[in-house]
């Protein structure tokens, strides 16, 4: 999973420019019809469903239980352990109807708001596998965690 363009800024101004670095306590899982290969943040988010057949972004709080202490180099890798929801799973809320007229989603992210469509995209990855869509009510979309991976290489 890259690190969004906002996100690259926020950490060379802190590394460069002295710049406090921001905490963000709680993160928004969302999902985006743009694929990961030429996205950028505003087409990330332009292609984010919109509420209407209940779809709402996954809040995750942010802490050492959800996002355990990474690990190695080269790279540097941390998991999403836990969830809200089931036991291990991030669950979006019960489709009441298709999503984006049945349009396929491809690349998953965290945003640092739950507002649809807005709020700065931290980081993203391809959703695997590639393509879900939700055509009908009734549809429960969900990640398992421990299989949501962040690099730094």
């Amino acid at each position: 999973m890259p690190l969004s363009a906002y996100y690259e800024s926020v950490i060379l101004k802190s590394l460069f420019s002295n710049t406090a670095f921001p905490s963000v306590a709680t993160l928004y899982l969302g999902i985006t019809t743009q694929t990961v290969a030429g996205a950028a943040d505003a087409t990330l988010l332009s292609g984010e469903p919109p509420s209407t057949n209940g779809y709402a972004r996954i809040a995750v709080t942010n802490n050492a239980t959800d996002f355990p202490a990474p690990t190695g180099s080269t790279p540097t890798t941390t998991k999403w352990t836990a969830g809200p929801g089931p036991t291990g799973v991030g669950s979006f809320p019960v489709s009441t109807g298709t999503w984006l007229a049945g349009a396929a989603f491809y690349t998953g992210f965290f945003a640092d708001a739950a507002t649809l469509g807005a709020g700065h995209v931290l980081w993203y990855g391809a959703l695997a596998p590639a393509g879900v869509t939700v055509n009908q009510a009734g549809i429960t979309l969900y990640f398992v965690t421990n299989t949501v991976q962040f690099l730094l290489l």
